[in-house]
């Protein structure tokens, strides 16, 4: 069982976001409450990638986790950020 907060699977995605930051593809991502969260299903994330031609480039970087899916920002009062991204295999998302 994972410790709040300690949790692997999230830790691996945050690094994936801020490599994709680093090398252009992201303007900006967030990943609210992480910290309490004790598994990965239960995260979201939000990022605004910095063209449309850069989000295909972020999508094949996450779809090798499992229950990848992302779809517009429905929750604004969370995050301002674009797209907001699961893992938690929800048909509503792409």
């Amino acid at each position: 069982m994972n410790r709040i907060g300690d949790v692997p699977e999230i830790q691996l995605i945050s690094s994936q976001l801020r490599e994709l930051q680093k090398t252009g593809a992201i303007q900006a991502w967030e990943a609210p409450c992480t910290r309490i969260l004790t598994r990965r299903s239960a995260a979201l994330y939000f990022i605004t990638a910095v063209s449309e031609e850069m989000e295909a480039l972020i999508w094949d970087t996450l779809k090798v986790h499992e229950g990848f899916g992302y779809q517009l920002n429905q929750y604004p009062d969370i995050s301002s950020l674009r797209w907001c991204i699961t893992f938690n295999n929800d048909p509503a998302n792409s």
